[in-house]
């Protein structure tokens, strides 16, 4: 039966027993031209939305007065995927039929699937006068100003009839998405400043601008952030100094949610000329690229000035060697290559302009392919899958992947289909919120995949590609169709008071009222529970009384999650806020959290325990976010409480402890107040992240702090604060946050040791030793650069301060501030580099140390023992590899030397590929030939950063007269009958002589400087190579691998069928043409035995193989044996095989695995009166098992007709039978599909 509008619906729709359809006198008299009519003198009422519908009526004027309708709703397809930028009215086109005296229609944006809670009112009403009988069409524009973005929503329409006020409900066929509006950076004027101007004043001209975005200003090594003057929603204004330095600016604009960057535009470049005279003026810029894997591309410049012109190219800030022309053409390009940066150097007699950089992309294949779906290859680009919608798509390439994200609103039965083109082999998966694996099909070629799950509600992932991934089946004009649609499945009823024995919780828990475990209680929470928590307290006690608590109060609590199935305690209301619930409460008792998310709470985890000495405490692998308050709360406690692995994000505030509390390998980001606070008592941190916070990082007093290998970063006021305790901070870096990096009032003793402090707006270290103390270590070994003041002293507690060891440099007001009453000695520091007057002096830069007290007899500053670069603790290289001239048979060794504090990492790079093995200081090349040739850089890495090398070039010399080689054979990897070619470009003198070899050994008539082989065998795996020669001698080139492939199945097939309780199996071999010789494996599963082995093949119990082979004449053949699975064997086991080609491997394709399951329980069958005239069944069955229920009028017939097909998701079930209608008996059985 078709509904207004034309979808479908179900018959359980006009079923009388449906608890959601139970008014009396529901009943439909007929469809005409696709509008459902009623009849009039009934009235009833309808609770919710099924199949896409939701329809409510009053009593209807008897006489029988027709019904107004509105149908066939649907979005216009203006954008792909009706997505539609904020701002852009949603456009829809329906038809309408009034047969009464006039309608009104409101139209809503409706986010729930519920027409009833619709209470922000209609955002646009229409009015119809009466035409008759006639359907018309017509059109309505829905205003989405002020929307928020990323909310699916379906446009509904209320319809009120005008002569009687009878209402009903219409939503549209499809969804729409409000997404964020176009945005973009389009021009800059000026676009160039003189160097040293001072303060220039920008526009930035574009698009959806707002004004909370800021400028990015990126001089090729470092972003500095600004905020504009004014924003316009198409221009912005930004005030900025560039300095004197001659370089390419390149700008852009970053939008922001809340504090948190959310997007990016395209940069323009804004170039630092010189004022007297101007250098070459740009009039091409290099534009970036994008270049498939193996492949070249090239990057041009134009400019125009006085007399000839001068360009140098650079890579990565690099001067590439040679690179001396208007255009550059890269070497073929790696993976390695994907983001390198390029830039033109352009001189003439009047100075330099720099270009702008251009970025090279290297992609597996630039497709010509035409999917609209793209670009959706990574989960974080995919394409929004409606549910109820066939969604179209093209794998366009081997290695092309779609990725597609459904979100469920409620817990639900996810139906997945794909409709794979014919002749292609697709696979199927799902992934988990988290994005873990959770589900997948995996047809053979030609078969469509689906899915079927159960899941709480969520976003959920969906990924097509095709087989095997990576190398996969792919048309660039057959598309796929993949639709999504879902079923609400009910949770169990609600559940509040207290749990006194062994209680377990599973699928979905529905909390009214506060939960205790008390003393003897034990509540066990299974992996993937969904734990939702009503906005009321059904109990209304408690911390708060009107709202759901989980209390541990003597019991235990164990919430045990998995990565794959975590546990999450939410909020039951539809659209859910902070402060919901109040939150999990641990007084007193043992408890077991690990691998859970716990949101939506007032306080999400609040531990009152004061005293968990005796008490076992594990908290682990979770998540907490938007809390109201605190996400972690903690109350004195004896005994100190560990925290592993948590992510504390989104909140208030992150979190507070007042007790012992040990932390480690955590996240506190996002949160709106600071990150963690606290007093009293000790606090360590170890291996912590805390970024990103509205308010501080830490802050804590009274407390005996320890920070260990933490980052502290880009917290909106200081990064660290703690006063009036002990605090101890190594080896953390603290960056970038928009205050102090370590601010300390009266510390007692304070230890900073082996810590980057860097970027910070404020100091870096602020010392009030108004009282406190330090410690034996002291200030140590930090590196303290780029802040505003890079160390800053007051108070008179202490005599002497003695900083030791530091690296304190490049601040942009004082490296030191003395404004203090202490004598403060920094011995044995770095202070960036002296000028020639300064060393002789022995006063390093003492302009940027600043004394209050420098002619009294205390409070001065004493610098002694002062360190140069070559010594400082920031990772640098005191002396670079140098370019080498070496002959065919040296060894040659490049030796830099480096500085830095702590561990240093090296890895050594060729041409900007890593080099194997090559992780030491120095780096050794024995025996060189002309392969050794290119440019050799070193990179290394410690806790304070990572430093590059310039490059040193490494050219072999050949002997006088012999060809050079410009261009090497490239490796290969090809399937195995298609063509190939290997290919040498020689320098020096011609002509050129050409031999190709294969494995060092000559081919016949390879001869040219290209070598093509038609059709590739798997005899044809093997390295080849060339000898170049001319009259001054031969040169050798590298050699090149050719890989012969054999796609899954092409060579060896599989095919298992059922023998009783064995299994028969065949095995079907075509070698590709040209293989010389082969065998076959097929290893069996553990406990599993052959049996009927055919001619040739030879059984080994303790490798569990079965062996046929060799074979020597490359022949096709056939296998056959019976697999015997063990006694009492019950469940799916796999098989592996291979076909061991010439030069190859080729795994086996087909049926791949074997299920022995257990006797299907038998069903039973009870009957179910549903209403007077109506009966049914009710059917005991197994979960996961396939019935299909049969009826007929009489046993003696003989005849059973199928009433349904059911998949158990739930039993019993009921099944509802309309052919019993007015029948005087009736016969029920099930049957065991699968």
């Amino acid at each position: 039966m078709n509904g207004v509008g034309g979808a479908n619906i179900p018959d359980s729709w006009y079923t009388p027993s449906n608890p959601a359809r139970n008014g009396s006198g529901f009943a439909f008299s007929r469809i005409e031209n696709n509008f459902l009519h009623y009849r009039p003198a009934f009235s009833y009422a309808i609770g919710q939305a099924f199949g896409g519908h939701a329809q409510r009526a009053t009593t209807s004027r008897a006489g029988g007065a027709q019904w107004a309708n509105i149908g066939q709703v649907q979005i216009l397809p203006a954008y792909p995927n009706n997505a539609y930028p904020q701002g852009q009215p949603v456009t829809a086109t329906f038809k309408y039929q009034d047969r009464d005296s006039g309608v009104r229609v409101e139209w809503f944006m409706d986010t729930d699937k519920n027409p009833f809670n619709n209470t922000g009112g209609p955002v646009v009403v229409q009015t119809f006068d009466s035409t008759g009988d006639k359907v018309s069409s017509g059109t309505v524009n829905i205003p989405t100003v002020g929307l928020s973005v990323g909310i699916t929503r379906r446009l509904l329409a209320k319809i009120t009839s005008l002569n009687n006020n009878a209402v009903r409900y219409e939503y549209a066929d499809s969804t729409f998405l409000i997404t964020w509006p176009e945005f973009g950076l389009q021009s800059i004027t000026p676009d160039s400043v003189v160097a040293g101007a001072g303060v220039t004043r920008l526009t930035l001209h574009g698009s959806a601008f707002a004004p909370s975005d800021k400028v990015l200003f990126f001089n090729g090594t470092t972003t500095t952030p600004v905020t504009p003057v004014s924003v316009a929603a198409d221009q912005i204004v930004v005030d900025f100094n560039f300095g004197s330095t001659l370089r390419t600016w390149s700008l852009s604009v970053q939008q922001y949610i809340d504090i948190l960057p959310y997007r990016t535009s395209e940069s323009l470049p804004v170039e630092v000329r010189s004022s007297t005279p101007a250098g070459p003026l740009i009039t091409q810029q290099p534009a970036d690229a994008t270049v498939s894997f193996g492949h070249t591309t090239n990057f041009t410049v134009a400019a125009t000035g006085a007399g000839t012109l001068a360009y140098q190219w650079q890579r990565n800030g690099q001067d590439i060697s040679g690179a001396t022309n208007t255009s550059y053409t890269t070497s073929p390009v790696t993976y390695a290559n994907d983001g390198f940066t390029y830039q033109a150097f352009v001189s003439d007699a009047n100075g330099t302009t720099i270009s702008r950089l251009a970025t090279l992309n290297v992609v597996s294949q630039i497709s010509t392919c035409n999917d609209p779906m793209e670009p959706n290859d990574h989960s974080y680009q995919a394409t929004i899958l409606p549910l109820g919608v066939v969604t179209n798509g093209l794998i366009c390439s081997p290695s092309d992947i779609d990725w597609f994200k459904v979100t469920l609103v409620t817990n639900g039965l996810l139906n997945l289909s794909l409709v794979v083109p014919s002749g292609l082999d697709f696979d199927l998966e799902l992934y988990g919120t988290n994005l873990a694996w959770a589900a997948g099909s995996y047809n053979a070629a030609g078969q469509n995949e689906s899915i079927q799950q159960t899941l709480p509600a969520g976003d959920y992932y969906v990924r097509v590609y095709g087989y095997p991934a990576g190398n996969g089946s792919y048309s660039q004009t057959q598309p796929y169709q993949l639709s999504a649609n879902a079923s609400e499945v009910r949770p169990p009823g609600p559940l509040s008071g207290y749990i006194t024995n062994d209680v377990s919780w599973s699928g979905v828990v529905e909390v009214t009222g506060d939960v205790t475990i008390v003393g003897g209680g034990s509540l066990t929470i299974l992996p993937g529970t969904q734990v939702r928590c009503a906005g009321g307290d059904d109990r209304s006690s408690g911390n708060d009384s009107s709202r759901v608590e989980i209390i541990l109060n003597g019991g235990t609590l164990n919430a045990s999650g998995t990565v794959d199935a975590p546990i999450r305690f939410t909020s039951r209301a539809a659209s859910p806020v902070p402060g919901d619930w109040y939150g999990i409460r641990l007084v007193q008792g043992s408890v077991s959290l690990s691998h859970f998310l716990i949101e939506f709470a007032v306080m999400g985890l609040r531990l009152e325990d004061s005293d968990t000495r005796f008490d076992s405490y594990t908290i682990e692998h979770g998540a907490i976010r938007n809390s109201r308050d605190y996400a972690f709360y903690q109350n004195g406690s004896q005994g100190t409480v560990e925290l592993d692995d948590l992510s504390i994000t989104n909140n208030a505030s992150g979190l507070y402890t007042g007790g012992p509390l040990l932390v480690r390998d955590s996240r506190f980001n996002r949160n709106t107040g600071s990150g963690i606070l606290g007093d009293s008592y000790s606090l360590t941190l170890t291996n912590c992240d805390v970024s990103t916070n509205g308010s501080y990082g830490i802050q804590v007093s009274s407390k005996a702090l320890v920070v260990q290998n933490c980052t502290i970063q880009a917290n909106q006021t200081y990064g660290l604060y703690a006063a009036y305790g002990s605090v101890e901070v190594r080896n953390s870096q603290i960056q970038r946050n928009y205050g102090t990096g370590v601010y300390l009032p009266r510390p007692s003793p304070v230890t900073l040791v082996g810590n980057t402090i860097s970027q910070n707006t404020g100091q870096g270290v602020l010392l009030n030793f108004d009282g406190g103390s330090v410690s034996a270590e002291g200030i140590t070994n930090n590196v303290i650069r780029n802040n505003d003041v890079g160390v800053q002293v007051y108070g008179s507690a202490l005599s002497v301060l003695n900083l030791s060891g530091n690296d304190i440099y490049q601040n942009l007001t004082f490296e030191l501030r003395n404004d203090s009453s202490i004598s403060i000695t920094a011995n044995n520091c770095y202070w960036g580099e002296p000028t020639a007057t300064e060393w002789t002096a022995g006063q390093v830069n003492l302009s940027r140390i600043y004394d209050l007290h420098d002619n009294a007899s205390v409070g001065q500053v004493l610098v002694t023992s002062i360190r140069g670069a070559a010594t400082q603790n920031t990772l640098h290289f005191t002396q670079q590899p140098q370019s080498v001239m070496a002959n065919i048979g040296d060894t040659v060794i490049l030796s830099p030397l480096v500085a830095g504090s702590g561990t240093i990492s090296y890895q050594w790079f060729d041409n900007g590929l890593p080099l194997a093995q090559a992780t030491n200081l120095s780096l050794t090349l024995a025996n060189v030939n002309v392969g050794n040739s290119g440019g050799y850089y070193l990179v290394i890495s410690n806790a304070t950063g990572v430093a590059s090398s310039s490059v040193a070039f490494v050219a072999v010399i050949l002997p006088p007269g012999a060809p050079t080689i410009s261009q090497q054979p490239q490796p290969r990897s090809v399937l195995a009958g298609s063509p190939v070619s290997f290919t040498v470009v020689a320098a020096g003198n011609g002509p050129f002589g050409y031999q190709w070899q294969k494995d060092s050994v000559a081919i016949n008539g390879a001869t040219s400087s290209t070598y093509t082989i038609a059709a590739v065998t798997v005899n044809d795996t093997g390295a080849y190579s060339v000898i170049v020669t001319n009259s001054g001698g031969s040169t050798p080139s590298q050699a090149a691998t050719l890989t012969v492939n054999v796609l899954l199945g092409s060579a060896i097939n599989r095919t298992i069928t059922t023998n009783g309780s064995n299994f028969a199996v065949s095995l079907v071999v075509s070698p590709p043409v040209g293989t010389p010789a082969y065998m076959v494996e097929e290893v069996l599963p553990a406990g599993f035995s052959p049996n009927n082995i055919s001619s040739s093949g030879s059984w080994d119990a303790a490798s569990r193989t079965i062996t046929w082979g060799p074979f020597w004449d490359g022949l096709p053949r056939s296998f056959t044996y019976t697999l015997i699975p063990p006694s009492g064997f019950s469940g799916t086991a796999a098989l592996n095989g291979q076909a061991l080609l010439f030069g190859a491997t080729a795994t086996t394709g087909g049926d791949s695995n074997v299920t022995v399951g257990p006797p299907p329980m038998k069903p039973v069958l009870a009957l179910v009166k549903i209403a007077t005239g109506l009966y049914g069944a009710s059917v005991t069955g197994e979960i996961g098992r396939t019935y299909r229920i049969d009826a007929t009028d009489g046993l003696g017939s003989g005849t059973w007709t199928p009433v349904t097909t059911v998949v158990v998701t739930q039993s019993p079930f009921t099944v509802a039978d309309l052919g019993s209608i007015g029948k005087p008996m009736r016969f029920y059985r099930a049957v065991v599909i699968q």
